[in-house]
Formats: C-alpha cells, structure tokens, sequence
C-alpha cells in the first residue's frame, strides 16, 4: 500500500538531480519510505517529440530502480495530455493520494531484474 504524501508537509530527505543534454528531472525520497520515490521537475530543453522525454524518464525510473526503488510516484494535472502521456509510459491513476487543485497523483511499479 502506496503512502499519501504532501509535498507541502514533508521535505525530502534526498534528492536526486538527473540533468541531459535533452533536459532535467528529479527524484525525491524521504527516509521513511526509501523503496518509493517521487519523480518531479520533468523538462525538455530541445527537440521536443523526438523521444527526449521518454528517455530523461527511462533514466530517472534506472536511477531509481538502482536505488531498490519498487514504485515511482508523479503528481499531474488530471485530464490533460501530460496525464495521457504518462499513462502510455505505464503510470495509473492512485486512488490512494490526495487530490489538490486539479492535480492527481500516478504511479509505476517499477520492475527489478
């Protein structure tokens, strides 16, 4: 069972800054639940369309899944194309996070090899 997690209670205790060529992400982990980790802060500096996207996500979700990470967990806007896209990279919809100001919270199980 996935914890509910408000970005405005609690601060990370890590955070993981992945910068490319194509753009940045980040990765937050609390220390109370270090098999969970929070994706954040997706951009995509240039050639946009091109798979960038998806690759600064394939490595944000290597990173974490090298951390023994098992579920990554993101917050979007619901009903728009950014929820949509996530969706075809694998993420759902967890019921299980608190909604605020139109934006739900997704989540992967990540699979370990």
């Amino acid at each position: 069972m996935a914890k509910t997690y408000s970005a405005i209670d609690m601060q990370p205790n890590e955070i993981i800054d992945i910068t490319l060529d194509n753009g940045h992400v980040s990765l937050h982990r609390y220390i109370d639940n270090p098999s969970e980790i929070i994706l954040s802060s997706l951009f995509v500096r240039k050639q946009r369309r091109n798979g960038n996207g998806v690759s600064l996500m394939l490595r944000a979700e290597q990173v974490a899944k090298g951390l023994g990470c098992v579920r990554v967990f993101l917050e979007v806007k619901g009903g728009s194309w950014q929820q949509k896209w996530y969706e075809r990279l694998g993420y759902n919809y967890c019921e299980c996070c608190q909604e605020r100001s139109g934006l739900i919270w997704m989540e992967k199980e990540l699979r370990q090899h």
